[in-house]
C-alpha cells in the first residue's frame, strides 16, 4: 500500500483531476476502499488515496513480470553517507519510511465509508454538506445565515469533505497554492491528536506549536488549535519530562 500511495504522491500532477486504473499483483489493493483498516497509518495512506479516482484491478504475478525489472534495476554503489530511506514528506513531514513503519499503536478501525459518513452526521460539516450537495440547509439561526459562506472554503470530493487552507505567505497566495484538509469528524479527532503527539510516526511528544502545524497540514475541524493545545498540555509524559529538565 506504500507503494501506491507513494506513486500516486509522485505523479500527482498528472493523475489529480484523471480517472486512472491500478493493475496490481497484490489481491489485497482490490479492496482498498472497502476494507476496514486496523492502525492510524493505514487510515490516514488511506485517506490520502481518496483524493483520486481510480479504479484497483488484480493481474497474477505470472502476467505481471514486466514490472519485477522496475525493482530489480542495478544502481551504482551508493556511499555509506547517503541516506537510503527518502522523507514522505507528502503525509510525514520530515520523517522517514522507517519511523513510519515502526508505528505500532492501534486506533479504533474506521473505514473510508465510516469516514464519510461521520463527516455526515457531524453537528458541524453535516449543514455544510447538505449545503454543498442540495443546496439546502438544516438548521436556523445563526449559522444558517454563514453556511452559504462556509461552503466557499469546503468541496466535496469521492462523497468526502475536504477543507481548504491558504497559508500564510509574503507573497499573494494563488488558488493552487491551497492546502486542501480533510474534515474531521468529532469521533475521530483524538485519534488524530494520539497519531501526531504520541506515536513515533507523527514525531513522538512534540509540542504544541509543532504538533498544531503537523496536523494542520493534512486535517481541519474547528477550533483545532485549542484542542492541540489541551490535548499536549495534558500529556503527561510531555509534563513528567518537562519537570525533569526544569
Amino acid at each position: 500500500m506504500l507503494a501506491l500511495v507513494s506513486a500516486v504522491a509522485y505523479f500527482h500532477v498528472y493523475l489529480a483531476t484523471n480517472k486512472f486504473t491500478i493493475y496490481t499483483d497484490h489481491k489485497a489493493l482490490t479492496w482498498l476502499q472497502t476494507i476496514k483498516h486496523t492502525n492510524s497509518r493505514l487510515i490516514r495512506w488511506a485517506l490520502k488515496l481518496q483524493e483520486y479516482k481510480f479504479d484497483v484491478i488484480h493481474r497474477l504475478g505470472s502476467r505481471n513480470q514486466h514490472c519485477d525489472a522496475l525493482s530489480r534495476r542495478d544502481y551504482e554503489k551508493q556511499s555509506e553517507s547517503t541516506q537510503v530511506l527518502t522523507e514522505i514528506t507528502f503525509i510525514y513531514p520530515g520523517e522517514t519510511l522507517e519511523q513510519v513503519t515502526k508505528s505500532e499503536e492501534k486506533v479504533p478501525i474506521f473505514s473510508v465509508q465510516d469516514i464519510s459518513s461521520l463527516q455526515k452526521q457531524c453537528p458541524y460539516f453535516g449543514p455544510i454538506i447538505s449545503f454543498l450537495q442540495d443546496g439546502t440547509l438544516q438548521m436556523i439561526r445563526k449559522r444558517a445565515q454563514a453556511i452559504p459562506y462556509e461552503t466557499s472554503q469546503y468541496e466535496l470530493l469521492n462523497d468526502t469533505l475536504y477543507h481548504f487552507f491558504q497559508p500564510r505567505t509574503k507573497t499573494r497566495t494563488s488558488k493552487h497554492q491551497l492546502i486542501k484538509q480533510i474534515a474531521i469528524p468529532q469521533p475521530l479527532r483524538n485519534d488524530i491528536l494520539l497519531s501526531f503527539h504520541d506515536q513515533k510516526a507523527g514525531g513522538s511528544h512534540l509540542g504544541v506549536q509543532r504538533t498544531y502545524e503537523a496536523i494542520k497540514q493534512r486535517y481541519f475541524w474547528p477550533k483545532m488549535y485549542q484542542n492541540v493545545y489541551d490535548y499536549v498540555t495534558s500529556c503527561q509524559i510531555c509534563q513528567t519530562v518537562k519537570r525533569q529538565y526544569c
